[in-house]
């Protein structure tokens, strides 16, 4: 990855030019070997930190996923939002797999008994399986979410009132948020390796 520098914009700099920022302003640039410098005015991701097609869509969707689950923790998106994002995440590391299957198949015809590049997409393309498993898994726990803790709520609160009821309904609440947050530590304990 290419290191990363924070700068103050002068009065027609080439950051100002390009419209990244107004002078005095900070902002940050990088560059790959023999590349054109970049230009931001906030820090950029770990996927526009990399040239690998692979990386920066599994970094992409790794990132995507990491804020929903945060959201999903903090009780700021539903159960159905984190679901998609799962779907949406195990959509973008399957065509990862078969981006990096049809590299592997181009490299074979021409290195017929393998080299090291044929070992590491080996190794992607199985990390990527089992993680697509996992998203897959927690896909449906998320899906089944919301209808379990609304049942668990209905159950608790049947034939009570007044006093008896907030009390219930602050437990289910209490239930439902160490749900929420065991949901976010199982998605986030999934292992996003790449070699």
């Amino acid at each position: 990855m290419p290191k990363v520098h924070k700068r103050k914009a002068n009065k027609n700099g080439p950051a100002v030019r390009a419209g990244v920022c107004k002078p005095g302003e900070h902002y940050f640039t990088w560059s790959f070997y023999r590349g054109a410098t970049m230009y931001s005015s906030v820090y950029p991701a770990r996927h526009q930190l990399t040239r690998s097609p692979f990386l920066s869509a599994v970094y992409l969707a790794e990132d995507d996923l990491a804020e929903t689950v945060a959201k999903f923790r903090e009780g700021k998106c539903e159960a159905d939002e984190l679901a998609e994002a799962l779907d949406s995440a195990r959509s973008a590391i399957q065509e990862a797999s078969e981006a990096a299957e049809e590299a592997l198949d181009a490299i074979m015809e021409h290195f017929p008994t393998g080299n090291p590049t044929t070992e590491l997409i080996d190794e992607r393309m199985s990390a990527c399986d089992t993680l697509g498993e996992g998203l897959e898994e927690q896909h449906e726990v998320a899906e089944q979410f919301t209808e379990a803790t609304q049942e668990a709520e209905a159950e608790a609160l049947e034939g009570l009132e007044g006093e008896a009821k907030a009390k219930a309904l602050k437990a289910a609440g209490e239930a439902t948020a160490e749900l929420r947050d065991q949901l976010a530590s199982d998605i986030e304990g999934l292992e996003w390796e790449w070699a």
